[in-house]
């Protein structure tokens, strides 16, 4: 049974093989599920409890930080208590709860680890050292290999009844708390964003988003459309000065590509890794900066300052849908080889671009892929699944990954060729600054909207005065809906441009969520 268990402690370490092949769903409970049974010699069952699971939890997504339940510990260990106790698909979904919860909290403790390293992935960044970041880069994914299996194969020596025991035995309001802070945690990304872009020319549309998501109950998505055509709006009514500088003009527009077929093509297979060093601090953002360093290098050139400058940039907050993270890459290709010919455009242009399309970019591949696509192709995986037959797991991948490497693929060459003519042509006519602060005013937008959406603070506290019941949160959003989240995203950017170590700042605000949590407050 040992080597059955390590066998099956492998099949979740194929699971955490999602976060370097572009989200090519290899994580879902159709697949992990599939591979336990045929581990188990019990291939058509395993097919079908992994089937079972999946449609349990078709709904069920990761985005950012957040999940309901831990995909990969459904699939896995799930479907192997159930096949190992001799029972069905009902007890594995009944036994993938606690053993999420479990692999929840442990996956809190990782989480400080994965920030504590981050510091280290950050030096080598601002160093220019690129091969320590791309190190760095791959340390993250295979200390979570390491994770997955240990933890994994423990809870198959254990069982589940000890897992649920273990779960029951912890604090309540330590897992609480744990889970607070770490709702806390993506209001420091913002944050971080916030301080890059922040103008006070623009400071009233980072509003805007805001009040768009609370009081109107508008999703990301509309609310970047939105945003888009505000942009657009105000690049066609603001004026444009004619650039009287025509001779450099001409040589730029004649000049060719600077990336050659081979440089682009290792840009595309690494951008596949983007979340292999996922952190809920820079969230994809070593992964954007690993993507780039080829370009980089031929930009810039290896070890000067605006080699350093550019590949710290790209180590910053990023988080977008990584099916269609290439229709952003490769703008911002585009971008960093203007700023490295010309000298004329300035680094915060590329950062406002990238934090403008992160989420346009990220509506369309979330509402597509994820509220889509990825149902269809479950649909018609499970219902040859549900059969026994191991084909419903194969066209589950093979229909979900077609698209997923042909729009990796074509949209980077196609935006490093569209985008590279478009800056060009916009820095000819001398209307750069003009998109730069469209750019902005999108980016700003969509930081107030997701300040709202994703940084998920309240407060259940409560106090009772003879008859009247006084509850806080309900006091708190009939002054203004989502104080507490807005609250948090400006008081961390004020602690940020204090120096405060980022460090400092998510232990201070983990331990806030476990003393908020233990007193009633969080």
């Amino acid at each position: 049974m040992i080597i059955q268990y390590m066998l099956i402690a492998l099949v979740g370490c194929v699971g955490n093989l999602n976060s370097i092949t572009g989200q090519s769903l290899c994580n879902r409970p159709i697949v992990l599920g599939s591979l336990v049974g045929l581990i188990l010699g019990d291939l058509r069952q395993g097919v079908i409890i992994g089937c079972s699971l999946e449609l349990a939890y078709m709904g069920v997504v990761v985005i950012g930080v957040s999940s309901a339940v831990n995909m990969n510990v459904a699939g896995t260990l799930g479907t192997a208590f159930a096949m190992l106790t001799g029972n069905g698909p009902e007890i594995a979904i009944a036994l993938a709860i606690p053993c999420s919860l479990m692999m929840t909290l442990i996956g809190r403790v990782y989480g400080i680890l994965r920030l504590w390293l981050v510091r280290f992935a950050d030096d080598c960044g601002k160093k220019g050292d690129y091969k320590g970041v791309e190190r760095w880069h791959w340390t993250f994914f295979f200390i979570g290999i390491a994770y997955t299996f240990v933890v994994y194969f423990l809870a198959l020596l254990l069982g589940g009844d000890v897992i649920q025991a273990i779960v029951d035995a912890v604090p309540a309001f330590i897992m609480q708390g744990l889970q607070a802070g770490t709702a806390l945690l993506p209001g420091l990304g913002f944050a971080m964003l916030l301080n890059m872009i922040w103008s006070k020319e623009i400071a009233a549309f980072f509003f805007i988003g805001f009040v768009l998501s609370v009081y109107l109950g508008l999703d990301n998505t509309s609310i970047a459309i939105l945003a888009g055509c505000i942009a657009i709006l105000f690049f066609f009514f603001m004026k444009t000065e004619k650039n009287d500088d025509v001779e450099e003009t001409e040589e730029i527009i004649e000049r060719e590509r600077l990336l050659d077929k081979k440089t682009l093509n290792s840009i595309h297979w690494r951008s596949y890794a983007l979340e292999g060093s996922f952190n809920s601090e820079r969230f994809q953002g070593f992964g954007f900066a690993y993507s780039m360093i080829p370009a980089l290098k031929k930009f810039y050139g290896e070890g000067t300052e605006e080699f350093k400058e550019a590949l710290s940039r790209h180590m910053e907050f990023f988080n977008t849908t990584p099916t269609c993270v290439t229709l952003i890459t490769g703008v911002a290709l585009a971008m960093e080889e203007e700023k490295a010919v010309t000298k004329a455009l300035p680094g915060s242009a590329v950062s406002n671009v990238k934090v403008a399309l992160m989420g346009p970019v990220a509506g369309i591949g979330d509402s597509i892929f994820w509220g889509s696509y990825r149902i269809i192709c479950a649909s018609i995986g499970c219902q040859l699944g549900m059969t026994g037959s191991i084909m419903g797991p194969l066209v589950f991948l093979i229909l979900f990954n077609i698209p997923n490497v042909a729009i990796h693929y074509f949209g980077l060459m196609k935006t490093y060729e569209f985008g590279n003519s478009f800056i060009k042509k916009m820095y000819a006519s001398n209307v750069m600054d003009k998109i730069t602060l469209c750019c902005s005013i999108m980016g700003i937008m969509m930081i107030g909207s997701m300040t709202a959406s994703l940084v998920e603070v309240s407060t259940p506290f409560t106090a009772t005065f003879g008859e009247t019941t006084f509850v806080l949160q309900e006091l708190l959003d009939a002054i203004l809906p989502g104080m507490l989240p807005l609250l948090t995203v400006f008081g961390i950017s004020h602690v940020l441009k204090k120096q405060v170590s980022v460090m400092n700042l998510m232990m201070i605000l983990l331990l806030v969520g476990i003393i908020g949590r233990f007193f009633g407050l969080l």
